[in-house]
């Protein structure tokens, strides 16, 4: 797809945003609105579609502050890294709503979040039944990591240990429980 403009109105028909919604055969975007690697539309730090061609791990360019309504729906990314500065995930912006014969398939596995993050729509990962884990950056870090201990470990000339014991116990990191609403998945 060639844009020759740097203005573009996107116009929403029914509820998406993407203009290219469903054309999982998009391989490139050219002109002043694609991103740097040609994967993505981008208008005003918004990204609004993505061409998924042929690949399953991807990196959302720098810069993007909101993921749009069904910018990556129908793509077969496994892994998705959305990196530091985006603030909005909108609806259905990474749902897997490819149909076969009522078969849903859901290809995402791994989804990094950046730490900037401030709001992600309810539906924004709808049917992707797949993902076995969400990364935060930093997110908890306090909360998890645990209080390192010390052992102390005596040698003899040779090697051999000849005492061995904890001067301070470890303490342990707390844990974080993540659940799905039923009624939003």
């Amino acid at each position: 797809v060639t844009i020759n403009s740097g203005y573009l109105q996107i116009e929403r028909e029914y509820t998406s945003a993407n203009p290219f919604e469903m054309c999982s055969n998009l391989q490139k975007f050219v002109g002043p609105l694609a991103s740097e690697d040609g994967r993505c539309l981008i208008v005003n730090n918004t990204l609004y579609s993505f061409a998924p061609y042929g690949i399953t791990e991807y990196t959302i360019p720098q810069g993007v502050t909101t993921i749009e309504d069904s910018s990556f729906e129908q793509s077969n990314l496994k892994v998705i890294t959305i990196p530091e500065g985006v603030e909005r995930i909108e609806a259905h912006a990474f749902a897997a709503t490819s149909f076969t014969d009522y078969h849903i398939e859901s290809s995402l596995e791994y989804v990094y979040l950046p730490s900037t993050l401030k709001y992600i729509n309810g539906y924004a990962f709808q049917m992707q039944k797949n993902i076995k884990a969400f990364y935060g950056e930093n997110e908890f870090e306090e909360y998890l990591r645990g209080i390192d201990g010390v052992m102390v470990i005596k040698e003899d000339e040779d090697g051999n240990i000849i005492e061995k014991y904890v001067k301070k116990e470890p303490v342990a990191g707390k844990n974080v429980y993540l659940t799905i609403d039923i009624n939003v998945q």
